[in-house]
């Protein structure tokens, strides 16, 4: 028997286990963001009282994302996913929410067809393994309201709730370009597994991203440091090009209900958990 529940602080650790066996980066307080950002909108699923899988969901505004579906290795092909992934519809379907979208690795993508997901683009993930790391100066201080009014202007999504706690969070790890106003911003940060992420960044275009890159590069914390691009934002890809980076597996963005466009000043995205 199989049930699915909402995912509380006491989860977080099998959470961040599962992810940590996928090789996908998350430290527990990533899931305890996502629980206290929406304590209803992550859920575990349950085989005879023990926990096999999980699945998380981000509100922004009318616009939701689902990510980090895992399904332990030994439940698999027993209709965990789908069943995890059937709550996380109805649950955001209930909010009035016209758009979902997901990053879907490829191995499930005929499952989120079946379940109404249409597909978008590929998702790229993008790695350097080396790279200059100059020991930089710490970035200035960042007026964090204006970065999320930023955000909001150039993408068209209210993701004010989530932008606030990780870049105050991660507060050290954010830069910010200016001409007469901010024009753009990216944030590193350390992941689980010994690497670094970039992500989000939003540029008004390829000369600002591309001064953005190498500053963050500068503060990696470690050699490796990944990024996800948008493969319909060319010129998003082309600055990681042009910085090093490698294409590694791609995922498939998908979506469900309306389709909407904002990636054109996305240059690298919040990640894979939160679109």
């Amino acid at each position: 028997m199989i049930g699915v529940e909402c995912m509380t602080d006491n989860d977080v650790r099998f959470a961040a286990d599962l992810s940590t066996a996928e090789g996908w980066g998350f430290y527990d307080v990533d899931f305890q963001r996502l629980v206290a950002l929406d304590p209803e909108g992550c859920f575990i699923a349950r085989r005879e009282g023990v926990r096999v899988g999980m699945v998380c969901t981000a509100s922004y505004g009318t616009h939701a994302f689902i990510g980090c579906l895992i399904v332990k290795r030994e439940a698999r092909g027993r209709d965990v996913g789908r069943m995890l992934m059937q709550t996380a519809i109805q649950y955001l379907d209930k909010k009035n929410i016209t758009t979902i979208e997901l990053d879907g690795v490829i191995a499930a993508v005929l499952m989120y067809r079946k379940l109404g997901f249409k597909d978008k683009y590929l998702s790229y993930r993008m790695s350097i393994d080396e790279h200059r790391n100059s020991a930089a100066a710490p970035f200035p201080p960042v007026d964090i309201p204006e970065i999320v009014r930023f955000d909001l202007a150039k993408t068209g999504i209210e993701r004010s709730a989530v932008l606030y706690r990780l870049l105050q969070e991660y507060s050290e790890g954010i830069c910010a370009v200016y001409d007469e106003g901010i024009r753009g911003y990216g944030l590193i940060r350390q992941r689980e597994g010994g690497f670094s992420m970039i992500g989000p960044l939003v540029a008004e275009d390829d000369t600002y991203a591309d001064e953005l890159v190498r500053r963050l590069l500068s503060r990696a914390a470690h050699e490796r440091v990944v990024v996800g691009v948008p493969g319909v934002a060319r010129r998003a890809v082309d600055v990681m090009l042009g910085n090093g980076f490698l294409y590694t597996q791609p995922s498939l963005r998908m979506y469900r209900g309306e389709r909407i466009e904002y990636e054109s000043c996305v240059y690298g995205i919040l990640g894979p958990e939160k679109g």
